[in-house]
């Protein structure tokens, strides 16, 4: 079928036959208007393609004589509409049809750049041109058939230049007034170069370059050549920069980005696809003629804008866009390289060179003064311009090829007017005279602005003779040192380093080749790690030892730092390891490591003509001298470079000396550098002296005297310390020619002489090689002056006579410390003199201070003197961190602690087993899974309750709060409450660029910055000999006392606003929970009040276990260093408890638990209560909470542990009733029978009683007929296994109670001791077992209980009654119930697959169970594992979505999505939202975001179990920095 439709759609008779009618027909009359409408008023051309009509293929007449080409003019009529270019685009398979389509296309290419200027949507036609084209030109048969008989490069240049052409503007470039510039420039702020509507061009253009013999047809047609020179002549100049002196730009354009983005695109990317092929020895006629073309094209350029030999740049215009001279210095690049072409018959002629030096160095100027800061009134952009300049996509193209061309210039130009013109237009001619006037026109500077401009002409030669990029180096070397220069700036990520490394745009060379081999051998692999605050890292490269030795090159990573930090990082980088690794541990810093490499192509080698001439020798002379005599603050950085290209003087000056006598004294002409030395050599001239600077203006004696005398007494700068230099001997005489401002100068050698040198001798080589190593100043300029020792004896002779000198003046001088030592002698002294006058301030304020203490302490004596009361009433202080006062918490002026309270489900998430959830379960295992969890089962213990006892008595036997609970955390300090009223006052003023919600009384920390969202008042602390009964010995009387105090509970807080506040927490509780978790019964009681308070308790005391680990042992305990919040909180709690409670429930249930019968008017206490819950199913926590809740803080230890004895006997007692279901029908028969003829205090006697009083009811029947396994499958239950269970099961009760006591009395729980079980430890702790008491024998779970009553055999035979009862009536239930295990394994996320690929395939395509459509945005939830919809209104319910939704049903507001899509997680914490990050990573431990890199990821487990520990510990809202407001929208 496709060929039937592309055989019809190319044949001439099928369209011939449809297209002829009868003359008089109406078909006939509306083909003939569409034919001239086609002819004169439809699509347009470009004009200048009539000056081509004569070529072949570029007659613009449209004659149609197939269907394909009328269908290509309605594509184009119509804006390429989608289906029509896809149904094109299928076709294309067929070949006759793609060659007849292309045709077409290129009959219409003309007409695309008018279509793309005016399209509606421009983005969406350049991309369907694109989907095109790209399928028509990548066939070099196809492309080189198009451009040999249709002109296909032509047509191209010449609709690219229409586009480029009809945006262009006058350029101002030198002449601002546009009297002489006839020169028109692109203007970057039309559309059509801020849309990039020419991209879908360029790419076409750089597509047919990239086949080899259209390239080669390019640069073989000098017409072409030239059209496209001209084409990047509208370009040269573009977006100039004009430097604002008066005010700040009103608004800063943007043009820049279409600027740069231009460049790189249309000259650049094209510039590399022609470079590539012009490698083999054949092509050299085709860099030629690109070299002499562009020469030609750069001349005519300086021509319309006027700029004559004489000329130099306006100093206050920049512009970064000079293409024409990039093409220029890359082909002379490939011709020297590949083709090893004369250079100085490539070069332009003298002149010309001159000129093109200018604009280049024009920039290098520009750059420094805008890192001077002398642009800044320009704006910001200006320096986004300077760093996208070097920046690694455009620095090969731009700032490399710039240097480049100075390099060039350098080889041919002479020496001096090189080095004077870099001077020149850095503007420091005026700096390096010693005149007090200025003696050269130059741009306004201050001093800093002077240095700064000193130092970046300093750094430009560094950088001519340091940078190799185009002087011949190997492509493998070149990577090498980009890839050292990115890893000493900073530790790298692999895909960091491949997107930040220089390319040149468009070609596809070694780089990729070499990268991993290069990589393996510069950098070592670190793991990602994890921040101390929870942040994650990827992994990343480091840089090898060998690295700092070896690669680091400080110019290279200066001209690839786009920011000063980064050069300051490597040198940091460097600094540690020369410490850590070389013994460095001296307190100045270290120096640059440069490197003086000569390995380049010999074309260049005359860019050393430079180190050896008298202009270079002059300026770095002057510069030495103002360091040590007259500008004590100049930056090191100029020094590192002066003395580092002395160094390049000395290694690259000639090898024999000048016959000449040394050591001459010179007098010189100020600004005449290229005459102040009487030769090239700066072996001789480093000897030389001048003894006299002429300066030709005029000057007063007072002018001579004051600037620039260095005879002046003046303390030694750190510089002077380094160098150690004598003073020179000041000469003086008047006149308008005079030497006075400066006297005799040393010599250059003496100059770097400083004292503690001790001159060498050394080896011919040493003049030739650097010695290894790194240091300070000292330590280079040391190694300067072993080259200058070594080169002879007029230098070494100098040296040694400086140092004989230097140790006379040592001996006259007396002292044999050197000034350095008399200096820190100085100031050693100045700071003992300071601590003496301090210490004895101090002292006496102390003495003052110890007085008037005395006087108070005598006042005061009598007061003193107070009993054991006073001392039980030690009031505590707390800082505010708000006022920082130091005060009690009194009920007028409350403290409170801040608190940080959410809704929590962890606890929910429980299993009984630990076997981790896995995604392939079917959904009846995943819904077995959910329905087994603590939050579910604990659910149906409450509904199964509700259904057969008293409400009430329900609300009093449970706790909830699996699900939804609250948890509070703190971060440990403290505030007063007007003060937090005050700071919440304020904030809410304030606009928060952070996610907080002052409204709900969200604050951070004023200390420490955590979120917090409460204040807990701290309570005063009650007197205990009022509150407390005294600790009897008789069990009855103290079960009598604890009664009493249940009954006659105090309400201990009698101040408003302490009440006030303790209201205000317990409505952020309130608030806190989701209404869903709130109240599980049918009304709105006090007890389902007291449950709800019970169970915060009780939540926050589990939370506190899991953190733990889950149990006490100190062995597998986690270390626990947060700051606890229970103790305020449970006095919070507590009062509401006894406010609430009128009439108090407790001593019934206390009576019932102890077995004494508290009143007398009443009916024994062992009776039964039908309607209420037994005893046996009562939850004893639940108990143990509400009674400590209701009893006054200030009970002795001794009183909790005898409620919680009390409580133990209830836990063993249930824990041998649910042992007894355990057992089999003939097991529990064989129990009981044994039993008989035991004790009924033994485990065997009380056990053999329950079991006999369970059979009454039809319990045990129930559960035998639930055994289906055969008895032969069950394991026999021994003495042993039946202690360890009952053990087992008490573990969780003893735990909690020994939480519950360390918080409330501040003790510690003892570490495990080696032999001893967690068991044993906590019932010592607790005091149910006393090895002192007891006998030798081991603890065991019925000797830790202890009963009130004589008979406890009665006791227990009541609490089973009761529950027989209820189990001839509901005999499931009571089953249900009686073996329901109270331990449960910390809760864990579930187990993701290995591969992300097999997650992204088992879901990318799943459909939502809910709305029964495959999500755009699919997510799982990483606690229950539902498959959801993110992002997506289709789940929505009452305008929430729902993974919002889900949120709150699995974690109460807390939950952790793996986005399928994007590999991210995203947590859930509320209102708020966050990226996580990811779990997933490749081999180079990176996230791949959105896989967009499409790398194979794996599962990080250390990241996975950070996710957990951050859900476990209830972190996120610290851990995680940045926030958004979902609005109930994912």
């Amino acid at each position: 079928m496709r060929r039937v439709m592309a055989q019809a759609l190319i044949s001439e008779s099928h369209y011939k036959s449809s297209t002829e009618w009868p003359v008089d027909s109406n078909e006939y009359k509306i083909y003939t208007a569409f034919k001239e409408q086609l002819h004169n008023n439809s699509l347009k051309y470009p004009p200048s393609f009539d000056k081509f009509k004569d070529e072949p293929g570029m007659n613009q007449r449209l004659e149609y004589t197939t269907i394909i080409e009328e269908l290509v003019f309605w594509v184009l009529r119509f804006e390429f509409p989608q289906r029509l270019v896809t149904f094109l685009l299928g076709l294309l398979p067929d070949d006759l049809y793609k060659e007849a389509f292309a045709k077409a296309f290129v009959k219409h290419y003309s007409r695309i750049s008018v279509v793309l200027i005016n399209a509606s949507e421009r983005s969406t036609v350049a991309n369907r041109i694109v989907h095109i084209s790209v399928q028509l030109f990548s066939s070099e048969h196809l492309a080189v058939f198009l451009a040999e008989k249709y002109n296909l490069l032509l047509t191209i240049i010449l609709s690219l230049a229409n586009m480029i052409q009809s945006v262009r503007v006058p350029s101002t470039l030198e002449d601002p007034e546009m009297k002489t510039n006839f020169h028109s420039v692109v203007s970057c702020e039309h559309e059509i170069m801020k849309d990039h509507c020419y991209w879908p061009v360029v790419s076409d253009l750089i597509n047919v370059l990239s086949h080899k013999r259209i390239a080669h047809r390019f640069l073989a047609d000098e017409k072409l050549i030239e059209l496209w020179l001209d084409l990047l002549n509208d370009m040269q100049g573009m977006n100039l920069n004009t430097r604002e002196l008066s005010q700040h730009v009103e608004f800063e354009p943007e043009t820049y980005y279409a600027a740069f983005s231009a460049e790189l695109e249309i000259s650049a990317s094209p510039m590399w696809s022609l470079l590539m092929h012009c490698q083999a020895p054949d092509t050299s006629q085709y860099i030629f003629n690109m070299i002499k073309a562009a020469t030609t094209a750069i001349s005519e350029w300086f021509e319309a804008i006027n700029f004559l030999d004489s000329m130099k740049p306006n100093p206050y215009q920049l512009t970064f866009h000079l293409p024409l001279h990039r093409y220029l210095a890359t082909f002379i690049m490939t011709g020297v390289r590949n083709h090893d072409m004369d250079l100085q018959t490539l070069l332009p002629e003298e002149n010309l060179l001159k000129k093109v030096m200018l604009h280049v160095l024009q920039i290098q100027a520009c750059l420094t003064q805008i890192y001077a800061g002398m642009w800044v009134r320009n704006g910001i952009q200006i320096k986004g311009q300077a760093m996208t300049y070097i920046q690694c996509h455009f620095c090969y193209s731009m700032a490399d090829a710039d240097m480049f061309l100075l390099q060039l210039s350098a080889t041919k130009l002479d020496p001096d007017y090189f080095v004077h013109t870099v001077l020149e237009r850095f503007h420091i001619l005026n700096w390096l005279s010693y005149s007090p006037e200025p003696t050269s026109i130059g741009i306004s500077m201050d001093s800093a602005q002077e240095l700064a401009m000193v130092e970046g002409a300093l750094s430009l030669f560094s950088a001519l003779f340091g940078m190799h990029t185009y002087l011949g180096i190997s492509e493998k070397d070149l990577i090498r040192k980009e890839m050292a220069s990115l890893l000493c700036m900073n530790d790298r990520q692999h895909s960091a380093l491949m997107d930040l490394m220089p390319e040149k745009t468009g070609v596809n060379g070694l780089s990729k080749e070499l990268f991993e081999p290069t990589l393996q051998e510069l950098a070592e692999y670190k793991d990602p790690n994890f921040e101390s605050g929870g942040g994650l890292q990827q992994g990343t490269y480091v840089p090898k030892a060998s690295v700092w030795e070896n690669d680091f090159d400080p110019v290279h990573v200066s001209q690839r730092a786009i920011y000063r930090r980064d050069m300051q990082s490597a040198m940091d980088r460097y600094t540690e390891y020369l410490r850590n690794n070389k013994g460095y541990s001296k307190k100045t810093t270290p120096w640059p490591p440069f490197k003086i490499d000569g390995n380049i192509h010999p074309a260049y080698t005359g860019i050393y003509r430079l180190l050896n001439c008298k202009t270079m020798h002059a300026f770095l002379f002057i510069v030495l001298h103002k360091a040590m005599n007259r500008d004590k603050s100049l930056p090191e950085a100029i020094l590192f470079h002066c003395v580092h290209l002395l160094n390049m003087c000395v290694h690259f000056a000639p090898k024999n000396f000048p016959n000449r006598v040394p050591g001459l004294t010179l007098q010189v002409h100020d600004g005449q550098l290229d005459k102040w030395y009487g030769t090239c050599d700066v072996k001789a001239n480093a000897c030389d002296i001048i003894s006299e600077v002429i300066v030709p203006t005029p000057v007063t004696e007072e002018e001579i005297l004051s600037p620039g005398s260095v005879a002046d007494d003046m303390d030694t700068s750190s510089l002077e310390a380094m160098f150690q230099l004598q003073p020179s001997t000041i000469s003086s005489s008047g006149g308008p020619v005079t030497s006075a401002q400066i006297g005799q100068i040393p010599s250059m050698a003496v100059d770097l002489f400083y004292f503690s040198y001790k001159p060498k001798i050394l080896s011919p080589s040493a003049s030739t090689s650097m010695p290894e190593g790194g240091g300070d100043g000292q330590h280079y300029i040391g190694r300067l002056l072993d080259r200058l020792y070594s080169t002879g004896l007029p230098a070494s002779q100098i040296i040694d006579e400086t140092c004989r000198s230097l140790n006379v003046a040592k001996v006259k001088a007396g002292p044999s410390d050197t000034e350095k030592d008399s200096k820190r002698r100085k100031a050693w002294n100045r700071q003992q003199k300071l601590m003496a006058e301090f210490a004895s301030k101090q002292k006496a304020f102390l003495e003052q201070a110890m007085e008037e203490e005395g006087e108070t302490n005598e006042s005061t004596a009598d007061s003193a003197k107070a009993g054991q009361e006073q001392e039980l009433l030690k009031v505590q202080e707390y800082d505010c961190v708000i006022c920082n006062q130091t005060t009690p918490s009194t009920g007028e002026r409350p403290v409170g602690m801040v608190i940080f309270l959410q809704a929590s489900s962890v606890l929910g998430h429980r299993h009984q087993n630990d076997q981790e959830y896995p995604l392939t379960l079917s959904e009846t295992q995943t819904e077995h899974y959910r329905n087994a969890s603590c939050g579910k089962v604990h659910h149906k213990k409450l509904d199964t309750l509700r259904k057969y006892f008293e409400e009430k008595s329900c609300e009093l036997s449970v706790n909830i709060g699996w699900e939804g609970g609250v948890v509070a955390q703190t971060c440990g300090h403290y505030l007063h409450l007007d003060c937090h009223k005050s700071y919440l006052d304020s904030l809410r003023t304030q606009n928060h660029v952070e996610v907080l919600n002052v409204n709900k009384r969200e604050y951070w920390c004023p200390l420490c910055r955590q979120l917090s969202n409460a204040v807990i008042p701290m309570v005063p602390e009650e007197n205990p000999m009022m509150m407390v009964k005294p600790v009897s010995r008789d069990p009855k009387q103290m079960v009598e006392d604890i009664a009493e105090m249940m009954v006659r509970r105090r309400i201990g807080v009698d101040h408003a606003p302490l009440t006030c506040a303790m209201r205000i927490v317990m409505e952020d509780i309130s608030t806190i929970t989701y209404p869903s978790y709130r109240v599980f019964t049918s009304t709105h009681s006090t007890e389902s009040v007291l449950l709800f308070i019970s169970s915060v308790a009780r939540v926050n005391l589990e939370v506190d276990l899991l953190q733990r680990g889950g149990n006490l042992s100190a062995a597998q305990a986690i270390a626990v260093t947060k700051k606890h919040c229970f103790l305020p909180l449970l006095h919070v709690l507590s009062l509401h408890s006894k406010v609430l409670v009128s009439t108090s429930p407790y001593p019934d249930i206390w009576s019932h638990l102890t077995g004494t019968n508290l009143q007398d008017d009443v009916t024994s206490t062992l009776s039964v209560y039908e309607r209420k819950v037994p005893l046996l199913l009562k939850d004893a926590l639940s108990l143990l909470m509400q009674f400590v809740l209701t009893l006054s803080f200030a009970i002795e230890p001794e009183h909790y542990d005898f409620v919680v004895q009390m409580l133990y006997n209830l836990v063993y007692v249930q824990a041998l009733a649910y042992v007894s279901c355990q057992f089999s029908g003939d097991e529990r028969e064989a129990w009981r029978r044994t039993g008989i003829q035991s004790q009924t205090t033994t485990l065997e006697g009380l056990l053999s009683s329950i079991i006999g009083w369970l059979s009454r009811s039809s319990l045990y029947e129930e559960i035998d007929h639930s055994h289906v396994l055969p008895a032969i499958c069950q394991s026999v239950w021994s003495p042993v296994s039946v202690e360890q269970t009952v053990e087992e099961y008490c573990l969780p009760f003893l735990r909690i109670s020994a939480l519950m006591k360390s918080h409330l009395f501040a003790t510690d729980i003892p570490a495990i001791q080696p032999g001893q079980g967690e068991f044993q430890l906590l019932t010592q702790f607790l005091n149910l077992w006393r090895p002192a008491e007891a006998s030798q024998d081991d603890c065991s779970s019925t000797r830790c209980t202890r009963w009130v009553v004589e008979e406890p055999h009665s006791l227990v035979r009541a609490w089973c009654v009761h529950i027989t009862d209820f189990a001839n009536a509901a005999p499931q239930e009571a089953k249900f119930l009686l073996q329901l295990n109270p331990n449960w394994q910390k809760p864990s996320l579930i187990k993701l697959h290995k591969r992300y690929y097999q997650i992204f395939q088992m879901y990318r395509s799943s459909k939502c169970a809910h709305c029964g459509n495959s999500p755009k945005d699919p997510a799982i939830c990483l606690v229950c594992g539902k498959f959801l919809c993110f992002r997506e209104m289709c789940c929505q319910q009452e305008s929430v979505y729902e993974s919002v939704r889900h949120s709150i049903y699995c974690g109460a507001g807390t939950s952790m999505f793996l986005l399928i899509n994007s590999s991210l997680i995203v947590v859930i914490r509320g209102p708020r939202a966050t990226l996580w990050g990811s779990v997933y990573l490749d081999e180079h431990g990176e996230e791949d975001r959105d896989l967009k890199r499409g790398k194979p990821l794996y599962l990080s487990m250390a990241r996975y179990k950070l996710l957990e520990s951050q859900w476990l510990s209830h972190n996120f809202d610290h851990a995680c920095k940045r926030w958004i407001w979902h609005k109930n929208q994912l």
